[in-house]
């Protein structure tokens, strides 16, 4: 019902309410590691859905439970239900990356433009969605998750195929334009 309840996105309340609720995560953690094989598929399905409603749970979940390294045990699981929510939830997290270093990109720009938020100059710029930046607080955590993102085996072997070696580049390539 969750799962229902995050893919359909009725509900305008419910990302702020599961943020808020304090046993939701641990909660969802312990049904990661249930013994039946499609709660733990649907587990991680569920991830998938929090993560596309609002990445900060990336953070949340890197932040307090290591999921990334969780992920990579999760790799040795024998079930091939398992294995294939554990596949489309790694193409959903590519999907995301490109988000995150907008985010940071964002973040960086006003930092080194004395907080104040600079016009929009370049191409990389325009594609900055705005108004989700302001609804994140413009927070630098989400260097963390690449990081991590980076080092966890499960990922590692999908993003180098990927455009995540181009985005770093670009935001290396934007924070150079606003530091010279």
């Amino acid at each position: 019902m969750l799962n229902l309840a995050l893919a359909a996105n009725t509900y305008p309340k419910i990302n702020e309410i599961l943020l808020h609720e304090e046993t939701f995560l641990r909660s969802l953690m312990r049904l990661l590691e249930h013994h039946s094989i499609v709660i733990r598929g649907k587990c991680l399905l569920t991830f998938l859905l929090l993560f596309k409603l609002d990445f900060r749970w990336m953070a949340i979940v890197d932040i307090e439970v290591k999921f990334f390294h969780i992920l990579d045990r999760l790799t040795r699981d024998n079930y091939k239900y398992v294995q294939c929510c554990l596949l489309c939830l790694v193409d959903g997290i590519i999907e995301i990356i490109p988000s995150i270093f907008k985010t940071i990109s964002e973040e960086l720009t006003i930092i080194l433009n004395g907080g104040k938020t600079p016009r929009i100059t370049s191409e990389f710029d325009k594609m900055v969605n705005r108004q989700e930046f302001e609804a994140l607080g413009g927070n630098l955590i989400y260097i963390a998750i690449i990081l991590d993102l980076q080092n966890a085996q499960v990922v590692r072997n999908r993003i180098v195929n990927n455009p995540f070696i181009r985005s770093i580049a670009t935001l290396i390539d934007n924070c150079d334009i606003y530091c010279f």
